[in-house]
């Protein structure tokens, strides 16, 4: 199993939503539960499995940065 199919089983299960290609575009648009196509890009719906990876990756990144200053504050508030 591909690393965008793990993740899109993930985020089915979250209530997120995909659409077909429409026009000329061969990707799909995939969107955050409640979410359409008349809002914000990028935030609450990704044109392609590429953009929609984009994010996630900076969503871990975020996430493993603010797990590591967490870390790093509650290590240095208990070894006084």
């Amino acid at each position: 199993m591909s690393g965008f199919t793990k993740r899109w089983a993930e985020l089915t299960k979250q209530g997120w939503k995909s659409r077909r290609p429409t026009g000329l575009s061969d990707d799909h648009t995939y969107l955050r539960p409640g979410k359409t196509k008349k809002d914000l890009r990028g935030v609450d719906y990704f044109v392609g499995a590429e953009e929609l990876m984009a994010y996630l990756d900076e969503i871990d990144l975020a996430a493993a940065r603010n797990d590591t200053a967490a870390c790093s504050s509650y290590h240095m508030v208990h070894v006084v």
